[in-house]
């Protein structure tokens, strides 16, 4: 599957907006939303339901919320209350699956995944 359509196929399951005023925040890098985790746990339950035997959806599932998470972090420190499923991009999604499929286990995923996505 295309990166453009594995992009849309998750994004979909997002809400458009996510507020993230409820943080709590452990250090730089690690925080919790609880409204992201909310969203993220009704968005793999859709991809548990819809896309039960594909573990590439699944990959691109927490690849996104990874990518929404970080995005959160940043936007949380320069005081946004508010993220958007629109904000993880194209090419911020590739990049982490790209890193995720790096993974041991993933070799035979990983070659699909790049053939049908090479630069």
């Amino acid at each position: 599957m295309k990166i453009e359509a594995l992009h849309q196929t998750i994004q979909t399951l997002w809400p458009n907006q996510i507020d993230i005023t409820d943080a709590v925040i452990f250090s730089e890098n690690s925080g919790r939303f609880s409204e992201l985790v909310k969203a993220n746990d009704e968005a793999e339950l859709a991809v548990e339901v819809k896309f039960k035997n594909n573990d590439l959806i699944k990959l691109v599932a927490w690849s996104f919320y990874q990518e929404i998470h970080a995005l959160a972090l940043r936007c949380h420190r320069r005081e946004q209350a508010m993220i958007g499923s629109a904000d993880v991009t194209i090419p911020m999604l590739d990049a982490r699956i790209r890193t995720n499929l790096k993974t041991d286990g993933y070799e035979d995923l990983r070659v699909s995944y790049e053939s049908k996505n090479s630069a």
